[in-house]
């Protein structure tokens, strides 16, 4: 397979002749042509996309100047900028079409919003929504051309320097030195909760360059799910649980979670169906055997530490797992009763922060405290609850109707890995308007693509 990327037409055509005996109609040669086309688009990336797509990471990761810049993640701004004006030529209609009819309808939710007087500063989160959209969405232009050898080698090696800079930096302190004194300088808050990791992980966690740990193990995540679609390396799952492992016992982060998530999702796509049953090879029970024994060892090697989080989590004391997984969906019928059809719109919550909000969950501490800090708009912390109030009911399905015909149009398939691991992402990203969930759609998009042609192709053979 990895020849059929590198010489797609050559190959393609061999392919297919031996796949093939007697004659060929004319409408399996036009097929054969259309496919040799869309593979043949795929060529190594140039210096100058490479070092975009550098600085795009970077920027995610790092978000460097971040006190000093008047918008976030302004590296990542920068990049993607670049990249659109770059393709401005050869940006897929398609595509563009379905993302048009999405933020149309971002729009039409803002304008019909309750509470008019707050028009203002939903245009402000709007035009965010906006511009993180069209910013990732030409990250995903310049992705798509790459052959799938280089997008493993890509996803592969972020993922390794993240875990060797996590290892680092928990048994090297100039590298913690480091990572906290950038922290300290960049985001002028240094991360105060050494006290929570330690009740809560047995240790304290690495952020290797991020704002906080939990960024980490998303960004490690995402990246390590991503070489393993992409990769035909051999003994690939026994790598990906391999790292997974490391990775749970270094950053003990619990947005890692996604690992076992797309290891499930990954096995599932890999079973071969036979007469009506199906059949797994042995390489797929090695695999599940190596998942299992990772999730048995973690959790004899950290069980005091995990029971002392699920009774944090039962009791309400842990209240940012609270906030984030029961509050944020909660509070949905709260506010759209007040437009239930198209939604409070883009960054809406903050009209409602006080009689609702406040009034609501006043008795939980970190309430108060993210109301003392005029933070309130933000308490909605994963993005499923916000794109709910957001759209409202049928605005939502318009909305959600859009992404899904833009998920087919890229991957011509239904997407079930896709939307996944999306979901299992969404519940631990707080801002749908911000860049790093749009940045790991179409990245995913991207990705899962590749997974499903690889596969596919594989198959035939």
């Amino acid at each position: 397979m990895d020849r059929l990327d590198s010489a797609p037409a050559a190959h393609y055509k061999n392919f297919r002749g031996e796949a093939m005996t007697g004659a060929v109609s004319h409408e399996i040669i036009i097929e054969s042509q259309s496919k040799i086309t869309r593979l043949s688009k795929r060529a190594n990336p140039s210096i100058l996309g490479r070092t975009l797509v550098a600085f795009f990471l970077i920027g995610l990761h790092a978000n460097p100047f971040e006190m000093w810049q008047p918008i976030p993640f302004l590296l990542s701004m920068f990049a993607g900028g670049f990249l659109l004006l770059l393709h401005a030529e050869s940006i897929p209609k398609k595509e563009i079409k379905w993302i048009s009819v999405f933020l149309l309808m971002a729009l039409i939710s803002t304008i019909l919003a309750p509470r008019p007087e707050y028009l203002l500063a939903r245009i402000r989160s709007l035009s965010y929504l906006v511009a993180s959209v069209l910013i990732a969405f030409a990250l995903y232009i310049e992705l798509k051309r790459w052959p799938r050898k280089t997008l493993a080698r890509w996803a592969g090696g972020a993922a390794l320097i993240l875990l060797v800079g996590a290892t680092l930096e928990v048994v090297f302190e100039p590298v913690k030195t480091a990572s906290d004194a950038y922290r300290f300088i960049n985001f002028r808050l240094p991360y105060a909760n050494d006290e929570r990791d330690l009740l809560y992980h047995g240790a304290i966690r690495p952020k290797f360059f991020s704002s906080e740990p939990s960024y980490l193990g998303k960004h490690f995540a995402v990246m390590l799910i991503c070489w393993l679609f992409a990769t035909n390396q051999k003994g690939r799952f026994l790598l990906f649980m391999l790292a997974t492992a490391i990775a749970v016992f270094v950053m003990r982060s619990p947005t890692l979670l996604l690992l076992p998530i797309a290891a499930a999702l990954y096995l599932v796509s890999s079973f071969k169906r036979g007469k009506g049953i199906l059949k797994i090879n042995f390489k797929l029970l090695l695999g599940i055997v190596a998942a299992i024994t990772v999730v048995v060892v973690y959790i004899i090697l950290f069980w005091d530490v995990i029971g002392t989080r699920l009774a944090q989590i039962v009791s309400g004391e842990d209240q940012s797992t609270a906030v984030r997984l029961i509050i944020s969906f909660a509070i949905i019928p709260k506010l759209l009763v007040f437009n239930p059809v198209t939604g409070i719109g883009v960054g809406g919550a903050e009209a409602f922060a006080e009689d609702v909000i406040l009034e609501s969950y006043s008795g939980i501490a970190l309430i108060r405290q993210m109301a003392a800090a005029g933070r309130l708009e933000y308490l909605i912390m994963n993005s499923i609850a916000q794109f709910i109030i957001t759209f409202g009911l049928l605005g939502g399905a318009v909305a959600l109707w859009s992404l899904i015909k833009l998920q087919q149009v890229s991957s011509r398939k239904r997407g079930f890995l896709f939307w996944m691991l999306l979901l299992a992402f969404a519940l631990t990203e707080g801002a749908l308007n911000g860049l790093k969930l749009w940045s790991v759609f179409f990245v995913l998009l991207v990705y899962s693509s590749v997974f499903q042609t690889t596969k596919n192709a594989i198959r035939r053979k």
